[in-house]
C-alpha cells in the first residue's frame, strides 16, 4: 500500500510537472504571438512595400579623346629634336609665343589649326615628327 501511494504520488508529481511545462509552453506561444502581431501591425503602419526593380541598362562610357593622344616625355622630345627627327610646335597664342617659347619651336596657334587644318598641316615640315606643346 505504501508502494502504491508512493507510485501514485510520483505519477501525480510527473503529471503536475507536465502540466506546468504545458502551461509555460502556452504562455511562451502567447507571448510570441503577441510580439509577431505587434510587429506586423507596426510594419503595416510604416507602409513598407517590397517590389522588384528591373536593372537599368548602363550607358557605355566613351574614352576622353585627350587620353587617346600619345604623350611624349620631355626627355624623349628633347632627344628627338636634338637628333632633328622632330620639331616642337607651340600651339599657344602669338602673344604667349612672343613672351616665351622653346628654342627652335614653330608657332602654330590652335585656333589656326581648328580653323583650317589643311593650311596648318602644310606649314609643318613633312620629314619631322611634330611635337605639340602649350605650356
Amino acid at each position: 500500500m505504501a508502494q502504491t501511494r508512493a507510485a501514485t504520488a510520483a505519477a501525480s508529481d510527473r503529471t503536475g510537472q507536465a502540466a506546468d511545462r504545458q502551461h509555460q509552453s502556452r504562455r511562451g506561444l502567447e507571448r510570441r504571438s503577441i510580439l509577431l502581431g505587434a510587429s506586423a501591425w507596426m510594419l503595416a503602419g510604416c507602409a513598407v512595400r517590397v517590389r522588384r526593380v528591373e536593372p537599368q541598362p548602363t550607358i557605355p562610357v566613351q574614352p576622353d579623346p585627350a587620353d587617346l593622344v600619345p604623350r611624349v616625355p620631355p626627355e624623349a622630345a628633347y632627344a628627338a629634336v636634338a637628333a632633328q627627327r622632330a620639331i616642337l610646335v607651340d600651339v599657344r597664342s602669338a602673344e604667349s609665343f612672343q613672351a616665351r617659347h622653346a628654342a627652335g619651336a614653330l608657332l602654330l596657334p590652335i585656333d589656326d589649326i581648328e580653323r583650317s587644318p589643311q593650311t596648318a598641316l602644310a606649314r609643318l615640315p613633312t620629314n619631322k615628327q611634330p611635337i605639340l606643346y602649350c605650356t
